[in-house]
């Protein structure tokens, strides 16, 4: 699984910390960051749900593809 961060769109509303605590964090100056945990260890809806929470689109996830 991969997150993906485009900082510059980040407006530091802090939706995907309270969507998913564990797993994002916001810096000194507001915006937000992936805490050192394994993002393969959430459920991909909490992923989806703390996508979608963010309001300018800032975040973004690949699930991992099954087996070919």
């Amino acid at each position: 699984m991969k997150i993906t961060i485009d900082r510059t769109r980040c407006m530091a509303s802090g939706n995907c910390v309270l969507a998913l605590p564990a797993l994002f964090e916001q810096d000194e100056e507001g915006f937000v960051r992936l805490r050192d945990v394994d993002p393969a260890s959430f459920s991909q809806e909490a992923l989806e749900e703390a996508v979608k929470s963010c309001p300018t689109a800032a975040i973004s996830f690949t699930p991992e593809s099954g087996p070919a």
